[in-house]
């Protein structure tokens, strides 16, 4: 039975081991293993044998071993994409080399997580290295006991496992490995090129199994464009319009989109079919990602500091005295977004923000809207179509950084003449604040409208479609 001290003492971790015994070895940090090699023949089975010589108790885990010949940049993709779901201490085996042999050196590197990165220092480690910063990089010269000779095409067996089975089971053989690499090689991959009108990428993977299209567009370019909206899409020296959509489902089976994958990255895919076969696409490929006049965009998800969202459609703060959109958001054509951001930045010279409190409405809503009210002073024949309906309208108060409203003559949906743009009705200090207001939105491109001081049209929407599409909810 155990007495009450040995448990205190086995919590603290004082317990004394018994005479003679030896504390128990700390087991060996896991590798986890990818190279180019595929498994058509022993190559992997040969590394891991050599890992096991040296390391018996060590756990391998294979990440993959069909990286595509000698693509280093998608190897160092992989490795920044699965590092973060394991320890510090762990430490990957990287293995796509079309150098090797040469006078390209061998390289253990650590990052500030504490993990460890082994491979040749050919640039795969440049992004793993970006993302969690280097520690420290030593070049191999002492890689331990391989059975056979190193040699000048096999440093995968012969140089870089026996060093990933040291610095496994015992990360203090890292110091011991060799001398410091001060400066590591870190390749400049081209970055996707941004635009007025679109991104310039490239292709950077293609899912073996499906034929999904990844590019090296990231969601950080795109985020603004408005879900369930047809893109332009050149690749393959084709024009593809397509959807941007949240899920493979939301098309029908065999019908292209576009979507960002799990990754973050703009991704293209049929349906339950191949695209890369499809369009002949293959990685390395350009990719032209169009963003044109008719694309939607989602203000809220622009970076302009002083734009503030205020959707009173999105709340009982309006004269239906229901919410009437799923969520409080607002969705432009590109005109009119790049109008409102234009105005935002002459509001911020003159030391205001704008309160944005409307922009697309669907048709239905315009319908529910027309049977409250319909007298086209306020609220437009949906027969005919708004400019909302068409995404060319906004709807816009002053208000100040943390987006309290400016005074102004009226509040939002106000329909008594004192609304009207021209109105004198109001405090000087409202009817000066509707001037600025005015001024920066004029200022903008956009056109008052006479009825309603706060509603703002730009030109050119009469050629814009009406839309029906719903808010996205998320």
């Amino acid at each position: 039975m155990k007495t009450l001290l040995s448990v205190l003492l086995a919590a603290s971790g004082l317990l004394l081991s018994p005479a003679g015994a030896q504390p128990a070895a700390a087991a060996p940090a896991p590798i986890v293993f990818m190279s180019d090699f595929g498994t058509a023949d022993d190559a992997v089975a040969q590394c891991k044998g050599v890992i096991y010589g040296i390391a018996p108790d060590v756990k391998i885990f294979d990440a993959t071993h069909n990286i595509p010949a000698y693509d280093i940049r998608l190897a160092s993709f992989f490795l920044r994409e699965q590092a973060g779901f394991w320890p510090a201490g762990t430490v990957f085996l990287a293995v796509v080399d079309p150098g090797v042999g040469t006078a390209r050196k061998a390289i253990v590197m650590k990052t500030r997580n504490g993990q460890y990165f082994v491979g040749p220092d050919n640039g795969i480690f440049t992004l793993p290295a970006r993302l969690f910063g280097v520690e420290e990089t030593r070049g191999i010269v002492m890689p331990g006991s391989s059975k056979n000779a190193v040699t000048a095409t096999f440093h995968g067996r012969d140089v870089f496992s026996p060093a990933a089975a040291l610095v496994a089971k015992n990360p203090e053989q890292f110091k011991n490995i060799g001398p410091l690499i001060a400066n590591p090689v870190l390749s400049e991959w081209a970055e996707p090129v941004a635009g007025p009108d679109g991104i310039e990428g490239s292709v950077m993977f293609v899912e073996p199994a499906y034929g999904n299209v990844w590019t090296d567009i990231g969601e950080t370019y795109i985020r603004h464009i408005a879900k369930n909206q047809n893109i332009a899409i050149r690749i393959s020296g084709r024009e593809i319009t397509l959807p941007l959509t949240a899920a493979f489902g939301d098309v029908s089976p065999g019908k292209p989109l576009a979507y960002i994958n799990s990754r973050g990255f703009l991704s293209l895919a049929l349906n339950m079919a191949d695209f890369a076969k499809k369009y002949g696409v293959k990685p390395g490929d350009p990719v032209r990602f169009g963003i044109s006049d008719a694309t939607f965009i989602d203000i809220g998800r622009l970076p302009a500091k002083n734009i503030h969202l205020d959707i009173r459609y999105a709340t009982a703060g309006n004269f239906a005295k229901t919410a009437v959109y799923p969520a409080a958001r607002c969705y432009l054509r590109k005109p009119a977004a790049d109008g409102l951001a234009k105005a935002a930045a002459l509001a911020e010279k003159d030391n205001f923000s704008l309160c944005v409190l409307d922009c697309y409405r669907p048709l239905a809503v315009q319908e529910a809207f027309w049977k409250l009210i319909p007298d086209e002073r306020y609220v437009a024949d949906p027969k005919k179509g708004s400019k909302h309906n068409r995404g060319m309208a906004v709807d816009v108060a002053a208000c100040d950084a943390k987006g309290n409203w400016l005074e102004l003559p009226t509040q939002f949906d106000d329909f008594s003449g004192k609304a009207a743009a021209a109105s004198s009705a109001g405090s000087p200090g409202a009817l000066a604040n509707r001037s600025r207001l005015q001024k920066a939105m004029t200022g903008a491109g956009f056109e008052i409208f006479p009825s309603e001081w706060w509603h703002f049209d730009f030109p050119g929407w009469e050629k814009a479609g009406i839309e029906n599409f719903p808010f996205a909810a998320e």
